[in-house]
């Protein structure tokens, strides 16, 4: 049970990180795209971009951390899902870049939605019932052998710490989004940095750079 528990821990683990990196990955592949989109539509969605991140790396990933889930991340997808929906583009490639934006932008909002179920996800309640249970009877059975008191002792003593190290390391990667050892907002800010402050900065950077 202990080695099902810690496997399934661990994929779950994995799966949540993937999930983290492939939204931040969505986020800095909207904000480039989004740099080509003509004036003055480009100047009003990047701060929006810079925002949601900003917002998910400085307020939501603390209270994250404590299971809290506020609805102020879906007013700012709502306010960025506004303004792209409202480009008309007037150019093949504006058609292009802008199909390529939103299919971003769709599979994001799907991501985003599979790590917010999966900050309250973890363990079910039931099987760490079980896992007492199989503990308390295995200290017994231990408990229960002849042996002489020091090799008792000792037997007993390592049956306790292995399992209790095992069952130390469910608790740590169960629910990966929440405590101080959780997934860190780390890709987020790494793709933050990368986000002049103001569009000004993006626009002037983007035209040197042509």
């Amino acid at each position: 049970m202990l080695g099902l528990l810690a496997v399934a821990a661990y994929q779950n683990l994995a799966d949540v990180d993937r999930t983290v990196s492939r939204e931040a990955g969505y986020l800095r592949s909207i904000y480039r795209a989004v740099t080509d989109y003509p004036e003055p539509l480009r100047s009003q969605t990047l701060p929006l971009i810079r925002e949601y991140t900003r917002y998910l790396v400085e307020d939501a990933w603390p209270l994250q951390r404590r299971g809290v889930i506020t609805g102020d991340g879906v007013a700012r997808m709502n306010a960025l899902q506004a303004k792209l929906f409202a480009f008309e583009p007037q150019t093949k490639a504006q058609e292009i870049i802008h199909t390529q934006t939103m299919t971003q932008f769709f599979d994001m909002a799907e991501v985003r939605r599979a790590r917010i179920q999966a900050v309250n996800t973890g363990v079910p309640m039931m099987m760490w019932y079980v896992v007492a249970i199989g503990l308390l009877i295995t200290v017994i059975l231990v408990w229960m052998f002849d042996m002489r008191l020091v090799p008792h002792l000792l037997l007993g003593g390592v049956a306790a710490l292995f399992l209790s190290t095992v069952i130390c390391l469910i608790v740590v990667m169960d629910k990966p989004l929440r405590g101080e050892s959780s997934i860190s907002a780390d890709a987020y800010k790494a793709v933050l940095d990368r986000m002049p402050a103001t569009a000004t900065t993006e626009t002037s950077a983007s035209s040197h750079t042509r």
